[in-house]
């Protein structure tokens, strides 16, 4: 995963992360890696330095069966964009739009239609209407103390919240509470004085998210048909070590052992999540239903984790220190990231003292 963005020197720098299973202990992470500055921000020179920064860090970009940037031209394109080079590399790295931009592509469009630019307009003035005027206020809080369901539905808040411009998770903030504190709203004004849409982009997605269908509790809900087990191995062949036949007596037993009423008694609650329904695919009994919940597991979601080290990057390159070089920054980006982990200056020291072309000598020969 990836995400581009300026530092305080003006230049572009892309923040590197990886997401991947534990194959001890079957959790997922999401994991920083460093910085890299970009000389130019097309397709081929993100593309180029995305697998060179790869390669250089020692991960094996060959085994890589995802990659996930935000929407931009640049990311996105089919012909041209950082995911079409990277897929002429690694055909198998599929790209996924970051859901988290989707979904606020999603609400942007649902708000050109009339009632919810309506909508959102009301909610905006009513908020100011109250938030800048002291008196208006006053009366709001008051009303709000005598409703009790409006004060428990907006916890400890004494005032609307205002939408904000470029923060689209602060609408739905916003409107939540203007939706819980309605009646409070209503009745305070009166002391002064719905066309449906839908949008598929956040669904969007390609053939390994078919995967989904060898849940348990999916399958205890929708049965495990032939022609999905038929779907699951056509997305997933070319990582599978067995034929189709081998595959769909492995899914047979595995949706067997979540339906027949006779082993109700021997198995465990068919979890609730993609994590633990891992923990049940037996390595020796499932191997190819595990590897293709692993895979499903690693695509992925968002890059809101590329994007949230845009904050630490402003944090330790700031207008006082804008001459430092992206070596430097990378490194004090990953002290601060993982401030919690404990780090052995010794070690530290050692690796240091075996490169070459020291002008200090860490070590001395006695």
């Amino acid at each position: 995963m990836a995400d581009e963005a300026t530092d305080a020197a003006t230049m572009e720098q892309m923040a590197l992360c990886v997401r991947f299973v534990d194959s001890e202990s079957d959790e997922i992470h999401e994991e920083f890696l460093g910085f890299s500055q970009c000389e130019s921000t097309t397709g081929e020179a993100l593309a180029n330095a995305f697998i060179e920064n790869l390669t250089k860090l020692g991960v094996k970009t060959d085994q890589m069966p995802g990659q996930g940037y935000d929407g931009a031209s640049n990311m996105s394109c089919i012909h041209r964009g950082v995911q079409a080079r990277i897929r002429s590399l690694i055909p198998e790295a599929l790209y996924t739009h970051c859901k988290a931009h989707c979904l606020n592509l999603a609400i942007i469009h649902a708000s050109k239609e009339v009632f919810a630019r309506n909508l959102m307009s009301t909610v905006q003035q009513v908020a100011f209407a109250f938030n800048h005027s002291a008196k208006r206020l006053l009366q709001f809080q008051e009303t709000l103390a005598g409703d009790e369901v409006s004060r428990e539905g907006i916890a400890e808040r004494t005032r609307l919240r205002s939408l904000c411009e470029t923060r689209w998770s602060a609408r739905a903030d916003a409107l939540h509470t203007f939706l819980v504190s309605y009646r409070t709203v209503v009745t305070t004004l009166d002391r002064h004085t719905g066309r449906s849409f839908s949008e598929t982009r956040v669904m969007q997605g390609h053939g390994w998210f078919c995967a989904q269908k060898l849940l348990p509790l999916k399958i205890q809900n929708d049965g495990l048909p032939r022609e999905s087990i038929n779907d699951v191995y056509q997305a997933f062949h070319a990582c599978l070590d067995v034929d189709e036949t081998l595959f769909v007596r492995e899914c047979e037993r595995w949706r067997m052992w979540w339906t027949d009423a006779t082993l109700a008694v021997d198995r465990p609650a068919a979890p609730a999540s993609l994590a633990e329904s891992i923990t049940l695919a037996s390595k020796t009994l499932y191997p190819s239903i595990r590897h293709c919940l692993t895979l499903l597991m690693v695509m992925p979601v968002s890059t809101a984790t590329a994007e949230r080290l845009f904050s630490v990057m402003r944090r330790v390159k700031t207008y006082l220190r804008s001459t430092m070089g992206t070596e430097r920054l990378s490194g004090l980006g990953l002290m601060n990231v993982y401030k919690d982990r404990e780090i052995s200056a010794e070690r530290v020291v050692d690796k240091i003292a075996n490169q070459q072309n020291r002008r200090l000598a860490f070590v001395f020969k006695v």
